[in-house]
């Protein structure tokens, strides 16, 4: 390229540099939006994938419904494939803060798999220490150091907890089973394994961490991985076939010898009982009393040898011993942290794309007004000999340039700056630190090489028509096209009327692209806002529409009605139910919380709306209720049937009875008759949801911390719940705010474009007697029509892109609010109107100071 065409590259970057710095201004936003989020997404999934390498978490791990044996262990080393395996004892307990239960879980110390990282101290050494999850320390207010003395186990497993002596705490540890803070489990105790009763537990443990062979992948949440971990899950559940009627084999047989040794000393006894009668009999001096004894004694004796029949007939007709096999999906916090990283991507891939396709459209409009004003310029240059593509260079220098510039600051700024906002609000639920900013080399190369093609492609498009055409007739003033037939009707309209009809019909191309612009920029705001308001709907619409109660009391079940008393005496609303988790087996295992007891009760307070009438489900004794998200993902509706289990209990079909709406959370609901009918036990009240009604909070806490059968209250798991929300509107919200910054630049890009395009129009007809008001009033309507009609199209576009964008962020505990946001649209409007009107008063005033040597320009 010849120094002259890099002169006169320059000289049109310094003529137009208003529309150069916007396109600057626009790659940057487009990248930086792009790249802020792609760059919080991988450097999510890179840090946590760190952490749990660092952890050595486990990618499998296996529970079974009667314990793992030493044989079941070494068959999973077994395993091609498997690494190691180590066995884990667990305890369900809890800790008592003021006299109130807290939950946790006493587990065994991993050695070598899923290793605790220590915030403060160091790991326990003997059997009377022990460390304790940070979420758990804080709300026990525990510290290294301090001592453990008041705890008790809630549970069968409970038996093998050895231990009843104070535990010191020595350290403050995350664990990787619990990396995110915002799912209410129970935190961690961990003690040494000596801590537990192996001698009872006849070498068998509760569950098993499995680490298999290097994945394929370094990032943990990679579908090669999930998919390897799948695998790998799908060939331990077919060992289970194998071990689990050895399992089942082995237990018969103990439970029959056992049968055996007690009908034995059943029979000895008896013997020895029938020959303490006859001697009885035969003593004149035996009292009634010793008898009667022998005589009940024998009875008793007699019954428990008729039952050992029964006992036998039981033992052959336990359910089957089952495995329950989890790869990394069956993590809480695993998915949990996907489904953060997932969402950003999703943005990125559908929200932030359409800041690169518009800077795209600003690049073409620029470059095809210049090219259009250089007509005769470029006819003369193609006279003087000069090739296509060196005619077409400095005008791809324009573009490209500007791009590049753009692009660059963008990469920095999403690299320096927004990435860290996306990482620090999404950190803020995490237990790990994962806010180390990581570059991402590959997607910043596709990202800076898609801009600058885009640019190329924008320019080439622009200067095509224009570099084919002959020099000597681009050296010739354009011919005046026909009167149109659409012309013949134009009479009846006023003379700027006319003159815009003329404008837009002469230069469509320029037309378009502006409304396609500002349709572009007004459907960014559309979205944004929609976005803000599925998800701020989402915590309204649950902790309104749905969750219609204060307070949550757990207690035990006889303490009910006198908590009723006290709640009556304070005049709140409240309705007795029974909480429990559900694991259903839906594609994969997963937990729901199950909400069971009268359903016509438990409406008031907690409302179960039919997803399709909107009415409450208040009679369901012939299934279960589960919500909509559940429902939409493994396509179930009324009369599908599925397996649950409660805890690790038999598996059961129950079929489903309604959908209601619900917007965060798993729950499902049961009435009582049916979850009799289906576990074959009674639903025993354990929970009490509490409306308060203007009562004295205070006065209710200082009861309830006096009464012993009441174990927790207050107003159960709505911060977490709010706080992850949270996450995905603030970036929404970043995203929002750049769509309004572009939406500004291009506005006055577009702008100062027309206002250049007809200068030379505007200076005649100042100089033909019309005042600023007249001119500008020209101008005025046609940028008004092709504003409205953008706006109309934004409208339409942003509502649809919001829609979709929403139900690609839903996971199957979120579920957006999706009605239509009028507020949406008005707002995205109203903020595309303010700028235009901003941007027209900023470029038209200069109409007053056009002069007659700017008709020459």
């Amino acid at each position: 390229m010849k120094k002259t065409q890099w002169t006169d590259a320059l000289r049109n970057i310094l003529k137009q540099k208003v529309s150069y710095l916007s396109v600057v201004l626009i790659a940057l936003l487009g990248a930086g939006s792009f790249l802020s989020i792609s760059y919080a997404s991988v450097s999510m999934q890179k840090n946590c994938s760190a952490w749990y390498e660092e952890m050595n978490f486990r990618n499998i791990e296996v529970v079974s419904s009667r314990l793992l044996t030493a044989g079941d262990l070494d068959a999973l080393r077994g395993l091609e494939g498997v690494t190691d395996v180590e066995p884990v004892w667990v305890a369900n307990g809890e800790l008592y803060k003021k006299g109130k239960p807290v939950e946790t879980v006493f587990i065994s110390l991993g050695e070598r798999i899923n290793l605790p990282v220590v915030k403060e101290g160091r790991l326990p050494q003997n059997e009377l220490e022990c460390a304790v999850e940070s979420r758990l320390a804080e709300k026990m207010e525990l510290e290294p150091g301090d001592v453990i003395e008041d705890y008790s186990m809630v549970d069968e497993s409970g038996q093998y907890f050895i231990l009843w002596e104070p535990l010191t705490v020595t350290a403050i540890v995350e664990h990787p089973d619990h990396l995110s803070l915002n799912l209410g489990e129970a935190g961690y105790i961990l003690v040494l394994p000596s801590a537990f009763d192996h001698e009872a537990l006849q070498g068998s443990c509760m569950k098993a961490e499995v680490l298999t062979a290097a994945l394929p992948d370094e990032n943990r949440f990679s579908e090669k991985n999930r998919a390897a971990s799948r695998e790998m899950a799908d060939r331990i559940e077919a060992l289970a076939d194998v071990r689990t009627p050895i399992r089942d084999a082995e237990l018969k047989a103990l439970a029959y010898a056992e049968a055996d040794e007690y009908e034995q000393a059943y029979r000895d006894m008896l013997a020895e009982q029938l020959e303490l009668r006859e001697a009885l009999n035969a003593d004149p001096s035996a009292s009634e009393e010793e008898i009667r004894d022998n005589e009940d004694y024998i009875a008793m004796l007699e019954e428990s040898l008729a039952g050992m029949d029964e006992i036998r007939e039981k033992v052959e007709k336990l359910s089957p011993t089952r495995w329950i096999v989890l790869d990394d999906p069956g993590n809480p916090s695993y998915v949990q942290l996907l489904a953060g990283s997932e969402n950003l991507n999703r943005l990125r891939m559908t929200f932030a794309l359409l800041f690169i396709v518009i800077s795209a459209l600003v690049i073409y409009a620029t470059v095809s007004k210049m090219v259009d004003e250089q007509r005769t310029l470029v006819g003369t240059t193609k006279a003087l000999g000069f090739h296509k593509r060196e005619i077409l260079y400095k005008y791809l220098i324009y573009g490209v340039s500007g791009t590049l510039i753009g692009t660059v600051i963008g990469i920095l700024l999403a690299r320096f700056w927004l990435e860290g906002i996306a990482l620090k609000g999404y950190g803020s639920y995490i237990s790990v630190d994962i806010t180390r900013p990581r570059f991402s080399l590959g997607i910043t190369l596709v990202v800076l090489a898609a801009n600058l093609l885009l640019a190329a492609a924008a320019v080439w498009f622009a200067c095509s028509r224009l570099v084919r055409t002959p020099a000597v007739q681009l050296m010739q003033p354009e011919i005046p096209k026909g009167k149109h037939r659409a012309e013949q009707g134009e009479g009846r309209l006023s003379l700027y009327g006319r003159l815009i009809l003329r404008n837009v019909r002469s230069d469509w191309r320029r037309v378009a692209v502006t409304i396609v612009s500002v349709a572009g920029c007004c459907t960014l705001l559309v979205t944004g806002f929609t976005l803000r308001h599925g998800v701020t709907g989402c915590v309204d619409n649950q902790y309104g529409k749905v969750m219609d109660y204060d307070w949550e009391i757990k207690c035990w079940n006889y303490a009910i009605p006198d908590i009723e008393e006290v709640l009556d005496n304070a005049g709140a609303d409240h309705v007795a139910l029974y909480r429990t988790n559900l694991l259903t087996y839906i594609g994969e295992t997963g937990v729901a919380t199950l909400l069971c007891g009268d359903l016509e009760e438990i409406n008031k307070l907690y409302h179960l709306l039919d997803w399709k009438t909107g009415e409450p489900i208040t009679k369901a004794d012939d299934g279960i209720l589960i919500q909509r998200r559940l429902a939409e993902i493994y396509g179930l509706d009324v009369g599908s049937e599925f397996l649950v289990s409660k805890g690790l209990g038999d598996p059961v079909t129950v079929r489903v009875a309604g959908v209601f709406d619900h917007y965060i959370g798993l729950p499902a609901a049961m009435s009582g008759t049916y979850f009799e009918q289906v576990f074959g036990e009674p639903c025993m009240s354990d929970t009490m949801f509490v409306r308060l009604n203007g009562a004295d909070e205070d006065a209710l806490t200082e009861v309830f911390d006096e009464m012993d059968e009441v174990k927790s209250f207050g107003t159960g798991d709505r911060a977490s719940f709010r706080s992850s929300i949270t996450v995905i509107n603030a970036i929404v919200a970043l995203l929002t705010v750049m769509s309004a910054l572009l939406a500004g630049v291009v506005l006055m890009n577009l702008t100062n474009l027309f206002f250049l395009q007809k200068k030379r129009e505007m200076t005649i007809m100042r100089v033909n007697g019309f005042t600023s008001g007249q001119t500008i009033g020209y101008l005025l309507r046609e940028i008004a029509v092709t504003t409205a009609v953008g706006i109309v199209l934004g409208i339409v576009a942003g509502a649809f892109m919001g829609y979709y964008i929403l139900r690609s962020l839903e996971q199957s505990f979120v579920q957006f609010d999706r009605t239509v946001s009028l507020g949406a649209w008005g707002l995205g409007a109203a903020i595309t109107v303010l700028f235009a009107v901003i941007v027209n008063w900023a470029v038209l005033r200069k109409v007053k100071d056009l002069k007659l040597t700017d008709a020459a320009e």
